[in-house]
């Protein structure tokens, strides 16, 4: 009987079936015993009972392994029902095996072995059994979860929604698999951030994100850990520190239970290992809080300049003090919340303005309230106003009630008060009112500073700007005609309107009588607006209108006016348009220097624009000629000129502003003041400029009836012919022409009866038709005569019954009667 000696030192029993097996068995089949492995061999009877029966111990030895009971009652309880199963699959199919499982240490525990066997054939060729060996791969197994384990750890570390959950994750990943308890704590004596394992679960309260950032900013800023503690070792226990740059973090403790093995050389590297990833992971985090600390302050203040940004240039936008004061107000109340009141009190003299109020609870006066300083103000409010200086109130009695237009606030809180002020002068009070248990943050009363200051900048500038707009807009008005001349044949209207703000410009008109017979008209603009523009206007303005009235065409007053141009800033802009108008002839000549075309509506209805000549505007090229054109203005006709704040809007193209222009134009026939308003509704509903338009229309027909005669009854009866004549050339019908000559035959009568007592005396009388209103007029030189007839008197009420209006002007020097009335349309 050959023997095979074990790696343990002990001789592999007898194999069954004489030494024929034997010598199979000890060939090429037989895995010779190596490497600590144990050499053994089963038969038959072994693979389909006990698979372990007559097996010597593993490598090792008793020393290492507890087989006192037999080998099957070492196996692991969890491996033994796969190892018999596996031994009777490859007993019944006679094939090779390879097994790994379970089994008990001698010192507590289990380690691992494997078994690796091939079948043994006797000389005859039957199955006989197996040879193989078995192996201790305890320290390999543990090696490879060890490495497993770094990966779990490292992957948990990378998983959780924040690093408390990660933390969480790879102590779970430690427990119970490495060690039955886990511990990562700061390193002053304080309450576990982590607890995996053991009778205490995982401590959530520990665990926020604010909680670990506290730990890693005080851990890292701590002098006394710079230096880490060398790692503490036990045959059950471990504590690694958690270092990162030389700078202690914490402590990773881990235990096993006492029924475990203890921990290993090769335990105590990986427990290292461990804690080197987690304090690498723990330092990328630190700087991970760092960056977006450092990103939150940077968001903070950017949101800050941007928050600023808006408020200069909504400020610069603002023109007026009270827009000033407005967005003071609502930038305040968002720079400390949208439950907070914020309200503007302007300091004037003896008096307090509310110039803007808003948020919640304001019912007050609107922005024009004016309040006498003599009311009971809140004391902080009381006491700004005695000596200026910024307020932050800490008490609910501090003075959040400081806007004297609102209601006060129900139990009110915590309140800021700000003075608006430029060089030691106090404009304005900003004044915040807060809810019951707010107050104001650091960065709040920063914002609200700066808001302050920006706002008083604002407010001084929109003061100024206030002022120099009340004297531009006296100024304009005084310049602009106050009364358009009644030129024969003609008929005019003008408009004027500032821009948004009440902000005056640059904008005239002006109409010109020429001749007697002529009227000649212009309306130009100034670029910019204040009293700069409005005094270059009137410069401009009073030399045109001179040209004009010299009788200068159009063209030749364009070119005369822009030589005075040279003297202007070379911004200055400045474009006019300018007609001259011949009632009798029924025509115009116009010239434009730059600026929109004049409209030109027919009696009928159709627009047409005068854009025939279009020069430079003024002064661009000094005593430039400027071209000009004629066009028909027959009576009925109506002549548009106008600036460009009538037809410009933000975003829209200038034609669709003319054509808009154009249509409420030949909308419909109407008197001329209610076209002029009705133009101003239709195109220009309040913008950035101010608008300028006049409106003449051609009322002249035939020339004016005129005649001077002494009242005698051949005189009377000559004048009715005369008149008669006269309107039925203007195309008056029979009744109107007999009507009209005999209301003047009674006014002429009235004349001879009232003026001259019947005596012989000077008579003047003229007829106009301005369209289809024909005005008469009847004048004499005497004195008022009361009737010595008792049948007399009744001239007046047969006056008054004919036409629609009669007006009777006695004077010393005699009487004048002037006789309205409206003819019936030609058929």
């Amino acid at each position: 009987m050959t023997t095979t000696t074990t790696a343990g030192g002990g001789p592999v029993p007898p194999a069954p079936g004489g030494p024929a097996l034997e010598m199979a068995a000890g060939g090429r089949r037989l895995l010779p015993a190596a490497g600590g492995r144990l050499a053994f061999w089963t038969c038959p009877a072994g693979a389909a009972g006990d698979p372990f029966a007559r097996r010597a111990a593993p490598p090792g030895g008793p020393a290492r392994w507890d087989l006192s009971a037999g080998w099957a009652a070492a196996v692991h309880p969890g491996d033994l029902e796969r190892c018999r199963a596996t031994h009777r699959e490859a007993a019944a199919a006679g094939r090779p095996f390879e097994l790994e499982y379970r089994l008990r240490l001698a010192g507590g525990g289990h380690g691992r072995v494997h078994d690796s066997a091939l079948p043994c054939l006797a000389p005859d060729g039957t199955f006989a059994g197996y040879v193989g060996t078995c192996a201790d791969v305890t320290g390999e197994r543990r090696e490879q979860d060890r490495r497993r384990l770094l990966v779990d750890v490292f992957t948990a570390l990378d998983t959780g929604p924040s690093l408390g959950a990660r933390l969480r994750l790879a102590g779970h990943v430690l427990v119970p698999e490495f060690a039955a308890r886990c511990v990562i704590e700061p390193p002053a004596p304080a309450r576990p951030l982590v607890v995996a394992g053991g009778d205490a679960g995982p401590d959530d309260a520990a665990l926020t994100d604010a909680a670990v950032r506290r730990w890693l900013r005080e851990a890292w800023t701590r002098r006394h850990t710079r230096v880490p503690a060398p790692p503490e070792r036990g045959p059950g226990r471990i504590a690694v520190p958690l270092s990162a740059d030389g700078r202690m973090l914490g402590t990773l403790r881990l235990e096993r239970a006492a029924d475990a093995p203890p921990y290993d050389a090769a335990d105590h590297a990986f427990a290292e290992e461990a804690a080197r990833r987690m304090a690498a992971h723990l330092d990328y985090a630190r700087l991970l809080y760092a960056e977006r600390a450092a990103r939150a302050r940077a968001e903070v203040a950017a949101g800050r300049t941007a928050r600023m940004q808006r408020l200069a240039a909504a400020l610069s936008s603002a023109l007026t003090a009270d827009q000033v004061a407005a967005v003071i107000a609502r930038h305040a109340r968002a720079a400390a919340s949208s439950d907070a009141r914020a309200t503007v009190l302007e300091v004037a003299g003896a008096e307090l303005r509310v110039m803007a109020c808003t948020g919640p609870g304001h019912t007050g006066p609107d922005a024009a309230a004016v309040l006498p300083v003599a009311r009971p103000y809140p004391a902080a409010l009381a006491a700004m106003l005695d000596r200026p200086r910024p307020f932050w109130a800490g008490a609910p009695a501090g003075g959040s009630d400081a806007c004297p237009a609102c209601p006060p606030l129900p139990r009110p809180g915590v309140a800021a008060l700000l003075t608006l002020g430029l060089a030691g002068e106090t404009m304005a009070v900003l004044s915040l009112g807060l809810p019951p248990g707010r107050a104001l943050s650091a960065d709040e009363r920063a914002d609200l500073t700066a808001v302050a200051d920006l706002g008083a900048q604002a407010l001084g500038r929109a003061r100024r700007f206030d002022a120099e707009q009340r004297v531009a807009g006296a100024l304009q008005q005084n310049l602009l005609p106050e009364a358009l001349p009644e030129v024969p044949g003609t008929a005019a209207c003008a408009r004027y309107r500032p821009a948004a703000g009440d902000r005056f410009g640059g904008d005239w008109y002006d109409l010109v009588p020429v001749d007697g017979d002529r009227v000649a008209v212009a309306v130009g603009d100034v670029s910019g607006h204040g009293i700069g523009a409005t005094a270059t206007m009137s410069r401009i303005r009073g030399a045109l209108s001179a040209y004009l009235a010299e009788g200068h065409s159009p063209g030749r007053a364009l070119a005369l006016t822009s030589a005075l141009t040279r003297a202007l800033p070379p911004e200055t802009i400045v474009t006019v348009c300018c007609a001259l108008i011949d009632p009798a002839a029924g025509t115009l000549e116009y010239a434009n220097a730059g600026h929109p075309p004049p409209l030109l509506r027919a009696a009928d209805g159709a627009v047409t624009p005068l854009d025939a000549v279009l020069d430079t505007p003024l002064g661009v090229v000094p005593g430039a000629p400027c071209a000009a054109a004629g066009a028909a203005f027959p009576p009925g006709a109506t002549l548009l000129l106008y600036t460009d704040g009538l037809v410009e809007r933000r975003g829209e193209h200038l034609g669709t502003g003319l054509a808009r222009l154009s249509a409420a134009l030949g909308a419909a026939a109407r008197p001329l003041e209610p076209l002029a308003d009705a133009l101003l509704a239709a195109t220009a509903p309040g913008g950035a400029d101010d608008v300028t338009l006049l409106l003449v229309r051609a009322t002249a027909g035939p020339p004016a009836f005129a005649s001077s005669f002494t009242c005698t009854a051949e005189a009377l009866s000559a004048l009715r012919g005369d008149l008669a004549r006269w309107l039925a050339g203007a195309g008056a019908a029979p009744d109107d022409v007999h009507t009209a000559v005999l209301a003047c035959g009674e006014a002429v009568a009235n004349a001879a009866e009232h003026g001259y007592g019947f005596a012989p005396g000077p008579v003047e009388v003229e007829a106009r038709l301005d369209g289809r209103t024909l005005r008469l007029r009847v004048a004499d030189n005497g004195r008022w005569q009361v009737p010595r007839s008792p049948d007399g008197g009744r001239g007046l009420a047969v006056m008054r019954a004919l036409m629609d209006a009669v007006d009777v002007a006695p004077t010393p020097a005699g009487t004048t009667v002037t006789l309205t009335w409206e003819l019936s349309a030609p058929a």
